[in-house]
């Protein structure tokens, strides 16, 4: 018996070793079949599908919310961010450009705060204004 080249070893040896995993892997196949119950595994792979599902029906409605009051909207999921019980099904996202707090401040510095002026009115004159300018946009 002569020694094998090293391209006829692999081909050997990645012959054998296919068959041997076929062969081992039928086998645990079988004892599997046999003895295990499978309802668990259809159970959920009914969830699977009946989540996918809602989860299309869920963007097309948080994409019609979009389009129909410009407003865009996130479900939280129970796996994301350390889910709780009893939180919000969803969040406003992204509800306020940037750009109004530069507003804010331009406007707070151009005029300024009058002395004597009562700040906590102040604060409830500019949210009035700002959130009256956010929904004109």
């Amino acid at each position: 018996m002569g020694k094998l080249s090293r391209i006829e070893l692999d081909v050997v040896s990645n012959e054998v070793y296919s068959k041997v995993v076929d062969e081992v892997n039928d086998k645990c196949l079988k004892i599997v079949n046999e003895n295990v119950d499978f309802s668990l595994f259809k159970e959920l792979r009914e969830v699977e599908l009946k989540k996918e599902k809602l989860e299309s029906e869920l963007d097309k409605f948080v994409n019609n919310v979009k389009d129909e009051f410009n407003i865009r909207i996130s479900y939280n999921s129970v796996g994301r961010y350390g889910y709780k019980e009893n939180e919000n099904l969803f969040n406003i996202v992204g509800s306020v450009d940037y750009n109004c707090k530069k507003n804010i401040e331009k406007e707070l510095i151009l005029n300024g705060i009058e002395k004597g002026l009562n700040i906590n009115e102040l604060i409830s004159n500019m949210v009035k204004e700002f959130v009256s300018k956010e929904f004109k946009s």
